[in-house]
């Protein structure tokens, strides 16, 4: 998993988290999920994270209703708003078919009072320091099987 790869899942995370129909643009969500939009810009992934949202947001069923034309001038490809449309986004476990699933988070977290609560909230998981490319990403809360 890279750099890359995390942050489009806590991106997906936290577009499940908005209420449907929220109006956000990509920049915004960078900046929600607690990183450097600008930085990211200026090193030219702000597109490839864009696109890759995208693809990810589609898989997690949810829809980006992306606006054509705005009335503002944008700087970036991320500052474009787009609607947010859920179609069940939600992961359902393939064991018991619960949606009340929490995703699995790898590494070495600083335990903030934030990254608490969505522990304690049933959100995130902690899945442990060693990371693989064959790790579950989604933790069923009332199974207690990973997937």
């Amino acid at each position: 998993m890279t750099v890359t790869d995390s942050l489009i899942d806590e991106l997906v995370d936290k577009l499940r988290e908005l209420p449907d129909g929220t109006e956000i643009s990509v920049y915004k969500l960078i900046e929600m999920c607690g990183y450097d939009a600008k930085k990211l810009a200026q090193y030219g992934g702000l597109a490839d994270v864009c696109c890759d949202l995208r693809k990810a947001a589609r898989r997690a069923r949810i829809t980006l209703g992306w606006f054509r034309n705005t009335d503002t001038a944008l700087d970036l490809p991320g500052q474009v708003p787009f609607i947010i449309r859920k179609n069940s986004a939600y992961n359902e476990c393939p064991f018991c078919g619960s949606r009340n699933t929490a995703r699995i988070l790898y590494g070495m977290p600083a335990m903030d009072e934030e990254l608490e609560a969505k522990v304690k909230a049933g959100k995130v998981c902690l899945g442990g320091c060693c990371v693989t490319m064959f790790d579950p990403k989604r933790y069923c809360n009332d199974c207690g099987k990973e997937f």
